[in-house]
């Protein structure tokens, strides 16, 4: 319960930065990873539709960080793994 209100905080957070800067590839791929982080607390728990809810939102958001900036090699990392979640 403690992991996930972290991953949730997390996620609050990033989505508040990210408000502010929609299109920036940083705040996208640091939103991804928090989405994922959540993803994961919710899937080792057993809320799998949840989980996945959650790394289908990772993709997207990775998705627009790499748009944004394809030659960043962390942003394409970030993809990969927002991916392989699924």
């Amino acid at each position: 319960a403690r992991a996930e209100a972290a991953c949730r905080k997390a996620v609050a957070l990033h989505t508040t930065l990210l408000a502010a800067s929609p299109d920036d590839p940083d705040a996208n791929a640091a939103a991804a990873e928090a989405r994922s982080f959540l993803g994961h607390t919710l899937a080792v728990t057993g809320n799998y539709g949840g989980a996945l809810a959650e790394y289908a939102v990772a993709v997207h958001l990775a998705d627009k960080a790499v748009a944004a900036d394809p030659a960043d090699a962390e942003g394409t990392l970030t993809l990969i793994r927002a991916r392989s979640n699924l």
